[in-house]
């Protein structure tokens, strides 16, 4: 029994974030492994899953349930298992519903080393939504939340700013493992704005009122009460041209910056670099950058304009110990730091 709910949990915290099927780790589905032969278990599979109260309340996109309950149709009539008549009352009710929601929800869980269990968030289902890339969660963000988990005394009590926040994956883990003193998420497009603060209240606040409408003015900010009494949340409408402004105006610094997939677009590699020497020179302790390499030349870029400002080393790679890793494609974190004279 031990063990199959320590299987029944891995597939229900990766079917909970939306692992690809083709990417899922089913525990050797079937001979010598993991038998769905006593109908319970496969209750119990569902009711951690399909059935799992959070997917009520945050649903997961349709046609993944749908594929996933597919998946383990064909797997049990391979394996010549009973199914569960509620596996096919589900199945059905799903193909028979509309999947036409331009958002839905993704769920990951966290070990015990952060001080909830659950991260929900509302994406956009597609990769491009209102013209930017931003309203989905990203590899690097995942890898970036990785780090500061696994460096989380670098971070207790510390002021943090995030770059390009997107909707709020790495912050949320940051503050619920890390417990820094202040947390500032920052991103100056007001879909991505506005998505980002529905998730910060879904995750984060006390407050049981409507979550604000997005910000669209670069001097308006919010800033509220969350569950983390030792954790201050702001977000900023912030445009990384506009960060020496963002300084004077502070009357704290951030000591460390953060950012996850921003060395995407080499038009925005000079406002990118500018900022962070801004920050470096005005007591900020470091930055640290998760970018995936979907071209080298790309990052090689941004570091060569960055080279003739400031210092960077390469960091090591945490393992995927929280957050479930699925794309091929490798991503490389990058501490930047101001040269001693």
């Amino acid at each position: 029994m031990e063990n199959e709910d320590r299987i029944i949990y891995c597939i229900k915290k990766q079917f909970l974030c939306c692992t690809p099927i083709n990417k899922f780790d089913f525990m050797t589905f079937g001979e010598n492994g993991f038998k769905m032969v006593d109908t319970c278990i496969q209750e119990k599979l569902l009711n951690s899953t399909v059935n799992n109260p959070t997917v009520k309340k945050y649903p997961l996109k349709k046609s993944y349930q749908k594929a996933f309950l597919k998946f383990i149709i064909d797997k049990l009539e391979r394996c010549n298992q009973d199914i569960h008549d509620n596996v096919y009352d589900l199945y059905c009710n799903l193909v028979s519903q509309n999947d036409d929601s331009s958002t839905h929800y993704r769920h990951f869980l966290l070990n015990d080393r952060a001080t909830r269990d659950c991260i929900t968030l509302e994406e956009s289902t597609s990769i491009i939504s209102h013209g930017t890339t931003g309203m989905c969660s990203w590899q690097a963000a995942l890898t970036l939340a990785e780090w500061c988990i696994s460096n989380e005394s670098q971070l207790t009590g510390k002021r943090i700013l995030e770059l390009g926040s997107g909707i709020g994956l790495t912050g949320v883990a940051v503050i619920s493992a890390c417990s820094p003193k202040q947390y500032t998420f920052s991103d100056c497009h007001p879909a991505v704005l506005n998505l980002l603060c529905k998730n910060l209240y879904t995750n984060l606040s006390t407050d049981s009122k409507e979550h604000p409408e997005n910000l669209e003015k670069r001097d308006e900010r919010l800033q509220f009460r969350t569950r983390y009494k030792d954790s201050g949340v702001r977000v900023e409408n912030l445009k990384w041209e506009e960060i020496e402004e963002y300084v004077n105006e502070s009357t704290l610094v951030p000591e460390i910056v953060i950012a996850a997939d921003v060395l995407y677009d080499k038009s925005n590699f000079s406002a990118l670099s500018n900022a962070l020497e801004t920050l470096l020179k005005n007591g900020t302790q470091y930055a640290i950058i998760a970018a995936t390499v979907r071209n080298s030349s790309t990052i090689a870029q941004f570091l060569e304009e960055l080279d003739s400002k400031l210092g960077y080393e390469d960091e090591p790679v945490p393992n995927s110990e929280v957050f479930i890793q699925t794309s091929d494609a490798p991503i490389r974190i990058i501490r930047v730091f101001k040269e001693l004279s």
